[in-house]
């Protein structure tokens, strides 16, 4: 008797190499190896600051709000705090990206997130059963993983290094890179999680991995333990070396809180 098993569609497999499950062999199998290279491990937002830190546009700060400082008025974006209204600098001198979704665009993406949610669910699904893929989908729909597009984009608007700019930009011209995709998917996930949908913690992994340092990624600790790796650089062919997986990993579950692991999701 033949088994009729589905074959998952190249859309599918995408948004399986976007947000992908990290296996438990990962930390225990690289250990030893990542401590013996973790001194040497780059922190992409050190990196950044080091960069800036003699801009007249950079105020140092110790709050909470802004434990990286302000750039250009905006608290910068770090491993762990608010995305929604604050600004990404990154490590390579790239443009100065403001996530707020008083501008728009961001609020009717979260919806778009719902309305593919809610069809899920008409289908038998729960919203937990498909959120991360409706994550990805949503965010690689949104913004088209296109680094000559970018640059045209920058180049067109004039837009030089840490000049601000509202990713709403990128989003409307429907074009982006690892930074634009991670900073979309880290506001839906905040605003989900502010929603009461999710009950997981999010981390800004702030390892660089690539001389380029233009790998941005995110780690997601459901509330059982699962983590979760964003990599928009995985779907486009680009391997996670181990070493710097298990790191993640382990970053991840030093800084979850108790109340992370209360809820299902």
């Amino acid at each position: 008797m033949s088994i009729n098993r589905a074959v998952p569609t190249k859309r599918q497999h995408a948004d399986n190499q976007f947000i992908s499950v990290l296996g438990e062999k990962d930390a225990d199998s690289y250990a030893n190896v990542e401590k013996h290279h973790a001194s040497q491990r780059r922190n992409r937002f050190l990196e950044a600051l080091k960069r800036i830190e003699d801009s007249v546009h950079y105020t140092p700060s110790n709050v909470f709000k802004a434990p990286y400082g302000y750039f250009r008025g905006r608290p910068v974006i770090g491993e762990q705090t608010v995305v929604n209204g604050g600004i990404y600098v990154s490590a390579a001198a790239h443009e100065a990206i403001v996530v707020d979704e008083k501008y728009g665009f961001l609020g009717q993406i979260l919806e778009d997130l719902f309305k593919l949610s809610e069809k899920r669910e008409k289908e038998g699904k729960s919203f937990k059963q498909g959120v991360l893929s409706d994550i990805a989908r949503v965010v690689q729909q949104t913004l088209r993983f296109n680094p000559q597009g970018v640059n045209q984009l920058l180049e067109e608007r004039k837009i030089g290094p840490d000049a601000k700019v509202s990713l709403d930009i990128f989003i409307e011209a429907k074009v982006g890179v690892a930074r634009h995709q991670i900073l979309l998917t880290a506001y839906l996930f905040e605003k989900l999680r502010k929603k009461g949908l999710l009950h997981g913690e999010l981390v800004f992994d702030p390892g660089i991995q690539f001389e380029h340092a233009e790998d941005e990624r995110l780690l997601y600790m459901n509330s059982v333990g699962k983590v979760f790796l964003v990599d928009p650089l995985k779907v486009h062919g680009q391997n996670i070396d181990p070493r710097t997986r298990a790191a993640s990993k382990r970053a991840v579950a030093a800084k979850a809180t108790p109340s992370a692991y209360e809820a299902v999701n």
